[in-house]
């Protein structure tokens, strides 16, 4: 039978490292949305299972008694096998299987020249990794025990460093209401990020999204990444191109949500569309809907 070290292709001895390596190999291969051949989906959660278990100090403790305890069992029973055998055989016919089956060892194989596949990189690189390449980084952040919050407080006050810079240089507003005006922007990053994070987490358990709320809001603080990135720049520019730029930005976000919510609660690319876009959309259109009907009345 198969167990989980084997499934990922590692020693018992694999670093957390390259489990992590093999892990990620494995799921480029089996992933759904990358292999539609018989079997993939099984080997998929299979690979999932094994990573999950292993990649917990305490579940892969237990996991390696239990692997123990299994083996002694196998050992004692195959030793009195052989030994009513050999009583049995009533001669010195050599047991050349013997040793071979006492000695058993695991399907285990340790690959070779492991590269960490997941590196710790600081806030900029970390942000110009979701720039220019978001699919690799969501996957290399994944697993990483941190919940994004830190990259996320790190990338606001530098945001807001930015934005008191532009201040002084580019816009004429008095200091003592601009400190007051972005500090309660700056608070509103976490208590609106908060609610939006908790709203499409609805959504997401909707469309089959299999992970807790703290994935949810890992997504939320990788996929600000654009805004917190340039959206400093905004008040340098003239209305039209602001505007411009805030839609974009927008758009760059909810598609980073998109990429964030399949990667990290395991669904497909449609599902995920629908889980962004949909609980949008119940916002926008009864706020459209509300200013049609004023307009008709002539009230706006």
């Amino acid at each position: 039978m198969s167990d989980y070290y084997t499934t990922l292709g590692v020693s018992v001895n694999a670093t957390d490292e390259e489990i992590k390596t093999a892990f990620r190999k494995l799921v480029k291969i089996y992933h759904p949305d990358v292999s539609k051949a018989p079997g993939s989906h099984e080997k998929y959660i299979e690979i999932q299972e094994a990573y999950e278990t292993l990649s917990c100090p305490d579940k892969r403790r237990d996991y390696d008694n239990k692997l123990k305890n299994d083996k002694n069992n196998s050992d004692n029973a195959s030793n009195r096998d052989k030994r009513a055998e050999y009583n049995q055989s009533h001669n010195n016919q050599q047991r050349s299987g013997y040793d071979s089956t006492r000695t058993h060892k695991s399907s285990y194989h340790k690959s070779e020249n492991h590269q960490p596949y997941i590196n710790e990189k600081g806030t900029i690189d970390t942000a110009i990794g979701f720039i220019t390449n978001p699919l690799e980084s969501f996957k290399n952040q994944k697993y990483n025990h941190d919940s994004g919050f830190g990259y996320y407080l790190m990338m606001v006050i530098l945001y807001s460093a930015a934005l008191i810079v532009i201040n002084f240089f580019f816009i004429d507003m008095d200091f003592s209401y601009f400190l007051s005006y972005y500090s309660k922007r700056f608070l509103g990053f976490f208590i609106g990020g908060c609610i939006i994070a908790s709203w499409l987490h609805i959504w997401v358990k909707i469309f089959g999204g299999k992970k807790n709320l703290k994935e949810s809001f890992k997504v939320f603080f990788y996929s600000c990444t654009p805004f917190l990135l340039a959206g400093w720049t905004i008040p340098i520019f003239n209305h039209s191109i602001a505007v411009l730029l805030l839609i974009i930005l927008a758009f760059w976000i909810l598609i980073l949500f998109t990429i964030g919510l399949r990667e990290y609660h395991e669904i497909s690319t449609i599902n995920a569309i629908s889980a962004v876009f949909i609980p949008i959309l119940v916002i926008v259109l009864p706020i459209v809907r509300h200013f049609d009907l004023l307009y008709s009345l002539g009230i706006y």
